[in-house]
């Protein structure tokens, strides 16, 4: 499944101001199910912050 094109954008603006901004993908789901999927790999970038 190709990103949608704002991911792209919101990445691509992201990247302009410096942010390390990878695109990842978690599947062919609806939006919700995307956020449902990738809270796991957020909460373990926020603790590899500590």
């Amino acid at each position: 499944m190709q990103p949608q094109h704002s991911e792209i954008t919101y990445a691509a603006r992201l990247r302009a101001h410096g942010a390390t901004v990878p695109l990842i993908d978690v599947g062919v789901v609806e939006h919700g199910e995307s956020a449902i999927r990738s809270v796991p790999q957020v909460l373990d970038w926020f603790e590899q912050l500590r």
